[in-house]
C-alpha cells in the first residue's frame, strides 16, 4: 500500500553523538522480520532428532548428523555450499519438497513442518530452541505498517477482513508463539487441523506476536526508512535515515549499524490503473451492505485479490469482471481444489465459462442477460470511460473484446488489482549499483528481481541480507530459511556464538575449527578469518602468525581478542582460552 509520507531531505552522513547505534537494522516488520528478530534475541535453533524421532527424510537426517551430535543450525549453515549439500537430494526424494522455493527456505520449512502439507495432525518440528541471552544481537526492526505483521496489519482495500487465508494456520505460525498458542489464548480451545483462519485472526496474531515472544523492545511500527547509505569510513557499516510517524509530531533521526536486512517485501504498493480509468477508482475501502454501493462495480484483475473483491461484495451488486485468460497460463485460481477452496473454485468456474464465450455472443449494451450478478470478459480492455450524462457517480465504459467488437456497460467505480510491487528506492544509488538495480527498477520490485542474487547468497553484498518475499518466496512458511542463514552470518560477524567467553575451548590436534567459536568480535571490527589450525609443534615452540592474538606470559596457551585480520595461527597446546 502506498503511503503519503513527507520525508525530510537526505542528509550528508557523518558520525555524531546523536546517532543511534546498533548492530543490525531490519527494514520491514512482516512475519520474516519478526522471525529474524526472534533469532537475534538469542533463540538458537538446532536439529532435534530425539523429541519426535529422526527427520522422515533419512538422507537429510544423516547429513545433519554427519559430524556427530546435532549442532546449531548456525554452525551447519555457514555458506551457500552448505545449503547446496543439504538440499541437493531434494529433487529425487520421496518427500514432498517444493521445487519452486529457494532451497534454504525449503530446508527450514521441512525442519519446522515435516510432511506439514500432507499431515492432518499438528506439526512435529525437528528443531529445538535454546535461549541464550548472552547471544542476543542488538538490532531494530523498522516497519512502516501500522503494527507488527507488515502487509497483514494493513486494512484490506475493497475486501473483507473475514476472508479466509490461502494458507492453513500452521503455515502462518512463527516459532516462540505459534498461531495455535494465540488461537487457544483468544478462543479458549484448540484450532481444528487444516483450518484456514480469517485475515483478521492472522493480523491480530502477528500484532500480538512481539509481546508474546519477548521481542517487542526491538519492534518499531509506523517507522519509515527513507534512505540507507553505506559508510565510507574505515569502520564500514551503514547510515539509516528514519522518519518516525508513530508519535504525534513525526521525527527524523539517523541510525548507524553494521548490517542491513532487507525485509520490506514485494507488496508495498498496488499497481495503478491507466490514466483514463483513474477517475473510476474507489477512493476508499468499500462500505458493505449500504444502498449507495449497489451500483455495478468494474473489477479488473485475474488473481486472488480480485476474487476476494467478488467474495466481499454485496450479493446483489453486479460485478463486471475483466481478466486475462491464457490456456497455457491461466488464473492462479485454477489450482484451487473445490473441497479445499470451494469459494475460489466457484469463481474460477465462472471465469472459465466467460472465457469459453465467443466475443460475438455478448450484447453490445445493457440487456436482461447483462444484468446478471456476474458478467466476465476474458481478455477484454476498457478503451474509454466517460461520466454518465444523467446519473451521478456513474460512468459509461467501452470494452474491446476483439478487433471491431465493442460493448458498453455502466459502472459506478473501479477495483483494479493486477498486481503489487515492492519498493527499494530507500537504498542509495551506490547500494543499488552494488546489487545490480537501477533507480527505476528499484521502484518496481517483483519476486524475480532479487531471486537469483539470493540463490547465490542470502548476503547479496557485504553486510546486506535479503529475507521474506524479496527472496522470491511469498508464502510465510518459506520465510524462515533466509532468516536463519542471515542470523547465523550476523552472529558470526558480531559476537561469539559458542562457546561463551567464560568457557574453555578444547581443540584436537591438527583439527581445523570454526574461528568464530574462539573469537569475540565487536563492532566495528571485521571478522574475516574462517578457521584456526592447531598443530603438533614441539612443546615449548610458539608460532603465531597473527599479531592480535595474545599469549599469556610464561604459558603456551593462547588468549584470543578481537581479530580483524585474515590469517591463521599455530598453537602448541590443544587448549585455548578465550580472553
Amino acid at each position: 500500500m502506498t503511503q503519503d509520507i513527507a520525508t525530510p531531505p537526505v542528509q550528508d552522513f557523518s558520525v555524531t553523538n546523536d546517532d543511534i547505534q546498533t548492530d543490525t537494522v531490519i527494514i520491514g516488520n512482516g512475519p520474516a522480520a519478526l522471525f529474524l528478530s526472534f533469532l537475534l534475541h538469542g533463540n538458537i535453533p538446532s536439529y532435534d532428532p530425539i523429541t519426535y524421532g529422526p527427520h522422515p527424510d533419512p538422507v537429510l537426517h544423516r547429513k545433519l548428523c554427519a559430524d556427530g551430535a546435532p549442532s546449531s543450525l548456525y554452525e551447519i549453515l555457514q555458506s551457500p555450499e552448505d545449503i547446496a549439500y543439504l538440499t541437493e537430494h531434494f529433487d529425487a526424494s520421496n518427500m514432498s519438497y517444493s521445487t519452486q522455493a529457494q532451497p534454504v527456505n525449503v530446508l527450514l520449512d521441512t525442519l519446522l513442518r515435516p510432511n506439514g502439507d500432507l499431515d492432518a495432525e499438528l506439526p512435529e518440528p525437528r528443531l529445538k530452541w535454546e535461549t541464550k541471552p548472552n547471544n542476543r544481537i542488538n538490532h531494530l526492526v523498522l516497519g512502516s505498517a501500522p503494527s507488527a505483521g507488515g502487509q497483514w496489519s494493513e486494512s484490506p482495500v475493497a475486501t473483507s477482513s473475514e476472508i479466509r487465508t490461502l494458507s492453513y494456520a500452521d503455515m502462518l505460525s512463527l516459532p516462540g508463539y505459534t498461531f495455535f498458542d494465540h488461537y487457544r489464548a483468544v478462543y479458549g480451545k484448540d484450532i481444528p487441523p487444516f483450518t484456514r483462519p480469517t485475515r483478521k485472526d492472522v493480523s491480530e496474531y502477528y500484532s500480538a506476536y512481539p509481546k508474546a515472544a519477548g521481542i517487542s523492545s526491538a519492534i518499531a511500527s509506523e517507522t519509515h526508512v527513507y534512505h540507507v547509505e553505506r559508510s565510507e569510513d574505515s569502520s564500514g557499516g551503514f547510515f539509516v535515515q528514519v522518519l518516525d510517524k508513530s508519535v504525534s509530531e513525526p521525527i527524523s533521526y539517523t541510525i548507524r549499524c553494521k548490517h542491513i536486512v532487507l525485509a520490506s517485501g514485494i507488496f508495498t504498493h498496488v499497481l495503478a490503473p491507466p490514466k483514463h480509468l483513474q477517475m473510476l477508482q474507489e477512493p476508499a475501502p468499500i462500505s458493505f451492505n449500504t444502498p449507495d454501493k449497489i451500483a455495478p462495480l468494474l473489477l479488473i484483475g485475474t488473481g486472488f485479490t480480485a476474487a476476494d473483491v467478488i467474495l466481499s461484495a454485496d450479493p446483489s451488486r453486479k460485478i463486471i469482471h475483466i481478466f486475462k485468460w491464457d490456456v497455457s497460463r491461466s488464473s492462479p485460481l485454477k489450482g484451487c481444489h473445490p473441497q479445499a477452496y470451494p469459494e475460489y473454485a466457484n469463481i474460477y468456474r465462472q471465469m472459465k465459462i466467460a472465457a469459453m464465450k465467443s466475443p460475438m455472443q455478448y450484447s453490445p449494451s445493457l440487456t436482461a442477460e447483462s444484468q446478471l450478478p456476474y458478467e466476465g470478459f476474458a481478455n477484454g480492455e476498457v478503451i474509454s470511460a466517460r461520466p454518465h450524462p444523467s446519473l451521478e457517480n456513474m460512468f459509461t465504459i467501452t470494452i474491446s473484446l476483439a478487433p471491431g467488437v465493442l460493448v458498453t456497460r455502466e459502472v459506478s467505480n473501479l477495483s483494479y488489482f493486477v498486481g503489487r510491487r515492492g519498493d527499494l528506492t530507500y537504498l542509495s544509488r551506490g547500494i543499488l549499483s552494488e546489487i545490480g538495480l537501477s533507480p527505476e527498477a528499484a521502484a518496481c520490485i517483483s519476486g524475480d528481481t532479487l531471486r537469483q542474487n539470493v540463490a547465490e547468497n542470502v548476503e547479496i553484498e557485504k553486510g546486506i541480507f535479503v529475507i521474506g518475499s524479496l527472496t522470491g518466496d511469498s508464502l510465510v512458511k518459506f520465510g524462515f530459511g533466509s532468516g536463519v542463514y542471515a542470523a547465523g552470518s550476523i552472529h558470526r560477524a558480531s559476537k561469539v556464538v559458542w562457546p561463551s567467553h567464560t568457557e574453555t575451548a578444547h581443540l584436537t590436534m591438527d583439527t581445523p575449527v570454526p574461528f568464530h567459536s574462539l573469537v569475540k568480535d565487536s563492532f566495528p571490527g571485521e571478522l574475516v578469518t574462517n578457521t584456526v589450525t592447531v598443530s603438533t609443534e614441539p612443546q615449548g615452540t610458539t608460532k603465531c602468525l597473527h599479531k592480535n592474538i595474545k599469549k599469556a606470559s610464561g604459558s603456551s596457551a593462547c588468549y584470543f581478542s578481537k581479530c580483524p585480520m585474515s590469517t591463521a595461527y599455530t598453537a602448541t597446546k590443544a587448549s585455548c582460552i578465550l580472553a
